[in-house]
């Protein structure tokens, strides 16, 4: 699959257009994100393994959500049954990715645990009050380098997986390649990818104002925009909606 280079521009277009696809279908949008958002905290209930199932399932309906915007485009009808569509069509690539995330998560907190120090670790582990005063200077620089050090490891893996699942489940693409394609056309497209992403974290900004209700705009707006710059990025044809039945041909 080619990856194509598109202008700076387009990392504000991928908003709007994000946001027409979901006017198209706004109470449908909103019942499936409420939907997810009750399904995964339901899930994160559960002691010791809600955490990595939350983590592990994630990409599934996500990539479901990504063959609903599709259809969406198509002229068909979105149902919140989209969400279980990754169950059918690409399940065991789309569990490989979750637990890629599920690895990297781990590594990169034993590398920010190990780097904030044992002092550190003792806090944390004593499920104490956190009193900023109790830190001395040493532990937060070391607390501080940790943080920087978790983050950089992080902007890779999300490279990784940003359009991975929709790669899976529209274009049938293994994880594997599916994950080093998504690295590709981020990097390939850098600073429209840093424009959404900071208008998006902007968005999201907005969404305290609101008292938390705006997340049931923000997240359809998250998947919808993805999906347009992955048609932007991976795709070299616009699906065309379906042509009404004719008449005469029946």
């Amino acid at each position: 699959m080619h990856i194509r280079r598109v202008s700076a521009l387009r990392g504000w277009r991928w908003v709007q257009e994000g946001f027409r696809l979901f006017l198209r279908n706004p109470l449908a949008w909103i019942v499936m994100s409420l939907a997810l958002m009750g399904v995964m905290y339901l899930l994160s209930l559960i002691p010791y393994l809600g955490g990595p199932l939350v983590y592990l399932l994630s990409p599934i309906p996500v990539a479901g959500m990504m063959a609903g915007c599709r259809d969406l485009e198509l002229g068909r009808e979105l149902r919140v049954n989209y969400l279980l569509s990754g169950f059918r069509d690409g399940a065991s690539d789309l569990v490989t990715l979750g637990g890629m995330f599920v690895i990297a998560q781990i590594l990169i907190g034993a590398i920010f645990s190990n780097m904030a120090g044992a002092e550190w670790q003792e806090l944390m582990k004593s499920g104490a009050a956190f009193d900023p005063k109790a830190v001395s200077p040493e532990v937060a620089n070391r607390v501080l380098g940790a943080v920087a050090v978790g983050t950089m490891l992080l902007v890779p893996v999300s490279l990784l997986l940003w359009f991975a699942p929709t790669l899976v489940i529209l274009d049938g693409i293994p994880a594997g390649r599916a994950m080093v394609m998504s690295l590709r056309g981020c990097l390939t497209n850098v600073v429209p990818t840093l424009i959404y992403s900071t208008a998006m974290m902007l968005l999201l900004m907005l969404v305290l104002l609101t008292l938390g209700f705006g997340i049931f705009v923000w997240l359809p707006l998250a998947i919808a925009s993805t999906y347009r710059s992955y048609r932007d990025i991976f795709e070299s044809q616009e699906p065309q909606p379906e042509a009404p039945a004719n008449k005469s041909d029946a």
